[in-house]
């Protein structure tokens, strides 16, 4: 078995060719990076671009792998992308539950309105209770007479999803199906305990942070943020009057969102934004900007979390990764201001061995879509029968491809 995943983001553009071997194991034959181009808080402005850059990268990780990747496992994420907890009820003819049954009382949940250009992506079931008081994770075979059913649904704008398709398409690849990102950073990040007492994961990319919040092995709440790494880059440009590049360097080399953690304050000289002059900041300048953008990020999470009364689905705390989770500080800055044990992560890799060149939380995400056709081979994403992502995410390609 060989598989391409690619994950395009608004800093990067990512795809990695695996294969398993005879022990049953993944092994990662070819990676291929490239800066993004086309691309703005994950969603594509120029297809021309995004569609060369794309091509690029995967040319890079078939060079290595010496094999030629024609379909792939794509990642979606942005702010097109809403999510909405929903509720189907049926009778039950028969009082023995069929799929049939269980089919029909998720479709019964995903009658709900939605805003114009909007379409229903997928929808993930959480749990099914049989007459108002037997919970279940499977109700197929049990007896009852009504069956509800609660559920996830996950819905994103067609032209946004169209575009991406088209735009893989334009680099000569087959999207064979397609990812939600939170849900491929969780699967590469949290651990089965996590999962199941209840944790939020945050993935701060370069143009959205996804939020997710699981309880019980399943998704109970998603939302995609517009505050990520390049908003902190930005603002940094901004208001220290420089360059984005010269921005970039200084996140990366002297920032940090905890000024208290600044011992003395360093003078810099820095480029200006005519590229001929040099002017000078200071290191709790910085400082000062980037915790700001932290502190409004880590708002919109307490608001999500208090909103939808999700802290009681947090027993394991919340898991920070990606690649603007790495700006100094910042994980104990977001467990001093959320009140709730904060960890950064990095990929957890199953049953491949550690790679140093995707060893980092910049590459979570990434790495989760590699792990996702790996994980429905072996059948360990499972509810009520089979594979669920072979089954929400087997709809939304089925679905993106009816656009055509």
């Amino acid at each position: 078995m060989t598989w391409t995943a690619l994950d395009i983001g608004t800093t990067k553009i990512c795809a990695i060719i695996a294969s398993t071997n005879k022990a049953g194991e993944i092994e990662i034959r070819g990676i291929g990076r490239v800066a993004s181009a086309g691309l703005s808080k994950a969603m594509i402005v120029d297809a021309a671009q995004a569609a060369k850059a794309i091509k690029e990268a995967v040319s890079l990780a078939e060079a290595q792998a010496h094999i030629t990747a024609d379909s792939i496992y794509l990642g979606i994420s942005g702010s097109h992308i809403t999510s909405i907890n929903s509720e189907g009820v049926i009778a039950l003819k028969n009082k023995e539950v069929r799929q049939r049954d269980i089919d029909a009382v998720i479709n019964a949940a995903r009658a709900i309105p939605l805003p114009e250009g909007q379409q229903i992506l997928h929808a993930l079931p959480q749990y099914f209770v049989i007459d108002g008081n037997h919970i279940v994770n499977n109700p197929l075979h049990m007896h009852g007479v009504r069956l509800q059913a609660y559920v996830h649904i996950i819905a994103g704008e067609v032209t946004a999803i169209e575009n991406l398709v088209r735009c893989c398409e334009m680099a000569g690849l087959m999207v064979k199906d397609i990812i939600l990102e939170p849900i491929a950073s969780a699967e590469a990040t949290l651990t089965v305990d996590e999962k199941e007492l209840g944790a939020g994961i945050l993935d701060i990319g370069g143009g959205t942070a996804d939020f997710a919040i699981y309880h019980h092995g399943t998704i109970r709440h998603t939302k995609i943020i517009p505050i990520a790494g390049n908003i902190f880059t930005n603002d940094l440009a901004i208001c220290l009057k420089t360059t984005k590049s010269e921005a970039e360097r200084l996140k990366k080399e002297f920032g940090t969102v905890i000024i208290d953690e600044l011992t003395q304050d360093i003078p810099l000289a820095i480029q200006s934004l005519d590229h001929d002059h040099t002017h000078i900041v200071s290191t709790k300048d910085i400082a000062y900007i980037l915790e700001a953008r932290a502190e409004e990020l880590l708002k919109k999470v307490a608001h999500e979390i208090t909103t939808y009364k999700l802290g009681q689905y947090m027993a394991g705390g919340l898991i920070v990764t990606g690649g603007g989770s790495l700006i100094r500080g910042f994980a104990p800055y977001a467990e001093q201001y959320l009140g709730i044990p904060v960890r950064l992560a990095y990929p957890r890799f199953i049953n491949t061995s550690i790679h140093k060149d995707i060893e980092s939380p910049l590459y979570a995400t990434s790495y989760g879509l590699l792990l996702y056709p790996y994980l429905e081979r072996e059948h360990t994403l499972k509810t009520y029968e089979g594979s669920v992502m072979n089954k929400v995410f087997g709809r939304m390609r089925s679905w993106v491809y009816d656009l055509f």
